[in-house]
């Protein structure tokens, strides 16, 4: 179900639904969390001293 939310989250984060909050760097930092809930909530995984590991979920 994560999954799902995240491909809804994503195209709206590259179409700039809200008109123009890409240019002041909302989008930015939008689009930076829901990949960081890809990457560490789905695949579990996460960076430590520099190097992609396993969060052992």
């Amino acid at each position: 179900m994560a999954w799902t939310f995240c491909q809804e989250a994503l195209p709206g984060d590259i179409a700039d639904l809200q008109g123009g909050t890409n240019g002041e760097g909302v989008h930015l930092g939008t689009m930076a969390g829901t990949l960081d809930l890809v990457q560490r909530g789905i695949t579990g995984l996460e960076t430590r001293s520099g190097v992609l590991s396993s969060s052992g979920r």
